[in-house]
């Protein structure tokens, strides 16, 4: 158990300190209760990231953006090894999705069929 929390800190604080400069932050996020991973929407120097961190599963995964009544996207990623047995993506928003609007944007992430927690939501 000391070992889960150890892990649930750690990647809580990667989502928590993803960058240090001051337009920082965290938009939306969650963690799962067990603490197998973690999910969030950040602001770095101005661009919104898609961020997820795992000790429980590698791999591919699905992300999916939804900008109700003007588009909804899904793309695979790959999860890449980090220190500590942790598997990571951090993904740029503007880069990789074409869904453009004003409004508030649903994001989910999906490992092998199975959506990993709740959707987390934002202006992006």
């Amino acid at each position: 158990m000391k070992r889960v929390a150890a892990i649930l800190l750690a990647v809580t604080a990667l989502l928590v300190t993803a960058a240090p400069s001051a337009s920082a932050g965290v938009v939306d996020s969650y963690c799962s209760p067990t603490g197998d991973y973690c999910t969030g929407i950040l602001r770095e120097g101005g661009r919104v990231k898609l961020s997820i961190s795992t000790f429980s599963f590698t791999g591919a995964y699905e992300l999916t953006v939804k900008l109700p009544g003007v588009c909804r996207q899904t793309k695979t990623f790959r999860l890449r090894s980090k220190p500590h047995g942790i598997y990571s993506s951090r993904i740029d928003f503007a880069r990789n999705f074409s869904c453009d609007g004003p409004g508030r944007y649903a994001v989910t992430w999906s490992w092998q069929g199975s959506q990993l927690g709740p959707a987390l939501h934002g202006r992006l």
